[in-house]
């Protein structure tokens, strides 16, 4: 007995000693050098006291390979000396929005690995140096990991969209509780396996973006957007669309590397891995945008995704391949494998081509009229499809048969965007895909940006504008009727 008392006395006293995990975590994956970043706290339990102080604190190696350490001030600049970050803080458990907080500048043209950690103290400490600070400490540190990006690119196609085509890791990490009939969004970063998330109750919609997009790709003011938990008065994207967003309760925003295979593992692999804890049960509806749409088909069509997924929207996207005649002319001078092995060691990207070995398969079945993935097709799943404008080939769509190109001159470099409208195959009407009036397409007037890449980007940013575009309006009656 006295052994017994000993030994739980000793559990006590290790719990005593045991202090509370205090975590920082970033939306996003990367981040511009300088740029103020919106975060969240994590509080692991309760057990800090009340109110303490917070310091910010930044380290990462300089071109020497030496530890260069900053903090994070009240007045949100970056300096060498000591100093709160925020004072006479109350946290609560869980994770929560903190404030704003700012990346390291560089010079030199990297990515740069940096790491955040966050301290509590009681209120009004005055710790002399960073050993202080780690004595004096309430909390275990769970630091938090991100890339920074040297330039301050801005343009969507520059080197910032490249980056984030080769760095992001695939899958879904940052999601949000939808409340306030479609206006309000608690957001959390999670680097767990989503099964906890999967597993909360109620409609899911998850936001897939397109090439060198990230998850910021949806979100045009982070700061309000995470911070205050609602979309900026002067955003009209999708998240903005509180009719279409009030019938889930939570919407979900998926990365992947754009510059890898659609159907290899940094894609199709770490989406279907993102999926694996989905239930069928559960009403789960997908929005991609541009290849975002061709990473909906890999997933529902040859992934089996058409288990899980109920409403599938596809918007601005190659459905039949990006067509500049590469491959067409290269087909007349060399054997198929040869060509297709030659392109698939080059990029990646060269299965976006049409033409390719990889439409061939994914587009087959519609060509042929073959049954997809069962004999009832994707059983209870449905497409939609939305395009802006229509040029190219000059064809009526209430007039094509079969498929209809829409070149949306988006790509520099010659390379054009074409999607292939899926139009009546065998006597539906206009904007179904197919006889039976299970999938339809919506036709809506281009955007007015000068640039094409720039339009076809901010196709997204204008879904609940009904004079610019209106797609959400459509969209909300179709998947909720």
């Amino acid at each position: 007995m006295k052994r017994r008392i000993q030994i739980g006395c000793l559990f006590l006293g290790l719990a005593a000693l045991a202090k509370p995990e205090l975590s920082l975590a970033f939306p996003f994956q990367l981040y511009r050098s300088g740029e103020t970043s919106p975060c969240l706290y994590g509080l692991a339990k309760p057990g800090l006291p009340q109110p303490v102080d917070l310091y910010a604190v930044v380290t990462y190696p300089d071109s020497a390979g030496n530890r260069v350490v900053l903090y994070a001030g009240l007045d949100g600049k970056l300096g060498d000396r000591l100093a709160p970050y925020r004072q006479n803080l109350r946290l609560a458990a869980g994770q929560a929005p903190l404030a704003e907080l700012p990346q390291p500048a560089f010079a030199t043209d990297a990515i740069h690995a940096v790491t955040w950690w966050l301290y509590a103290l009681p209120a009004g400490s005055r710790p002399a140096d960073v050993g202080e600070l780690a004595r004096k400490s309430l909390n275990q540190m769970v630091p938090a990991r991100t890339l920074v990006v040297s330039q301050p690119y801005s343009r969507p196609w520059e080197k910032f969209a490249f980056l984030q085509s080769t760095t992001l890791t695939g899958g879904i990490r940052l999601w949000a509780e939808v409340s306030d009939e479609g206006k309000h969004f608690r957001w959390v970063v999670d680097d767990s396996t989503l099964e906890g998330f999967w597993r909360l109750p109620g409609p899911k919609l998850v936001l897939i973006p397109g090439l060198g997009c990230g998850a910021r790709a949806w979100v045009e003011d982070p700061h309000s957007l995470i911070l205050e938990g609602k979309v900026s008065s002067r955003s009209d994207g999708i998240l903005a669309a509180a009719e279409l967003m009030k019938h889930y309760r939570y919407v979900a925003l998926a990365e992947y590397p754009s510059a890898g295979a659609l159907d290899g593992p940094e894609i199709a692999g770490r989406i279907k891995e993102a999926f694996r804890h989905a239930r069928p049960e559960d009403r789960i509806d997908l929005i991609g945008h541009s290849m975002g749409g061709l990473v909906v088909r890999q997933f529902v069509e040859r992934d089996g995704g058409h288990r899980v997924i109920d409403r599938a929207v596809m918007m601005e996207s190659p459905l039949n391949g990006l067509s500049n005649g590469i491959h067409d002319e290269l087909a007349n001078f060399l054997p198929t494998n040869l060509l297709n092995g030659t392109l698939a060691a080059v990029s990646p990207l060269s299965k976006m081509l049409r033409g390719s070995p990889y439409y061939d398969q994914l587009n087959g079945p519609w060509l042929r009229h073959d049954p997809l993935a069962s004999a009832a097709g994707f059983g209870t799943c449905r497409y939609y499809c939305i395009a802006a404008g229509v040029h190219g080939s000059g064809t009526d769509p209430r007039r094509a048969d079969g498929w209809f190109d829409q070149q949306s001159d988006a790509f520099p470099t010659e390379i054009k965007a074409t999607s292939a409208l899926w139009l009546p195959l065998g006597g539906g009407g206009f904007g179904e895909l197919d006889s039976t009036g299970q999938h339809e397409l919506l036709l809506v007037s281009p955007s007015p940006e000068r640039d094409r890449y720039i339009w076809h980007v901010s196709f997204i940013f204008h879904m609940a504008d009904d004079a610019r575009n209106g797609s959400a309006r459509w969209l909300t009656a179709r998947l909720w009727p």
